[in-house]
C-alpha cells in the first residue's frame, strides 16, 4: 500500500529507543507512530525528532503521524504543541491513513519548495530581493474595489511564501472568493 503513495517503508521499531535510531539513520520524510512505545511514547519520540531535524544540515523536515487508542484530550493537545498535524483514533481506517500521508506528502512538498525559495532569495545582496510581484499603483482611488484589491495585495505579500489560497484571502477581506478572482 505504500509504494501507490509513493512511499516506501524506511523500516519499524519495537520501541522508541529503537525508533530514534531508525530515524537518525534514514532521515525518513514521514513518521507513523503509536502514542503508546515501551521505553518512551509517541510525543517524547516526536520531541527528539524535532530537534534532530533542527540541527540537520539540510533543514530536514519531517511529519509525523500519531495513531492512538485514547480519545484524551491531553494527548491530542501534547500532539499539536509539538507540531503534530494528524492524529488518528484506533482502529485506523485504511484510507483515513492514506489521506493522512497524503496531507502529510503536500505539506512536506510545499516546505521543500519555500526552502528553495528561501535560498534563492538569500542568494541575493543587501535589500535587492527578488521581486515577486509587480507594484500595483491604485493612485488616489478609494473604491470599496480598490480597497479589496490593495488588501488582496497586502495579504499575498505576507503570506506568499508560507501559501495563501484565494479563498484564505477573500475570507480574511470579507468577500466571497468569486469576487476576489474578478
Amino acid at each position: 500500500p505504500w509504494e501507490d503513495m509513493g512511499c516506501v517503508c524506511a523500516g519499524s521499531a519495537e520501541n522508541g529507543k529503537d525508533a530514534v535510531q531508525l530515524f537518525s539513520e534514514q532521515q525518513p520524510d514521514i513518521v507513523v507512530t503509536d502514542i503508546r512505545m515501551p521505553g518512551m511514547d509517541g510525543l517524547e519520540l516526536i520531541d527528539i525528532i524535532t530537534e534532530l531535524c533542527a540541527v540537520s544540515e539540510d533543514n530536514h523536515v519531517c511529519e509525523c503521524i500519531v495513531l492512538s487508542g485514547y480519545s484524551d484530550f491531553e494527548y491530542a493537545r501534547r500532539a499539536m504543541r509539538a507540531g503534530v498535524q494528524e492524529y488518528l483514533l484506533k482502529p485506523v481506517d485504511d484510507d483515513e491513513l492514506k489521506a493522512a500521508v497524503l496531507r502529510a506528502q503536500k505539506r512536506i512538498e510545499q516546505h521543500k519548495g519555500r526552502d528553495s525559495l528561501e535560498r534563492k532569495m538569500s542568494g541575493t545582496e543587501g535589500s535587492s530581493m527578488l521581486m515577486l510581484f509587480r507594484e500595483y499603483d491604485l493612485g488616489s482611488r478609494t473604491t470599496p474595489n480598490a480597497r479589496y484589491v490593495q488588501a488582496a495585495i497586502e495579504l499575498i505579500r505576507k503570506f506568499y511564501i508560507g501559501g495563501i489560497t484565494a479563498e484564505t484571502a477573500a475570507e480574511k477581506i470579507d468577500i466571497s472568493p468569486g469576487y476576489l478572482s474578478r
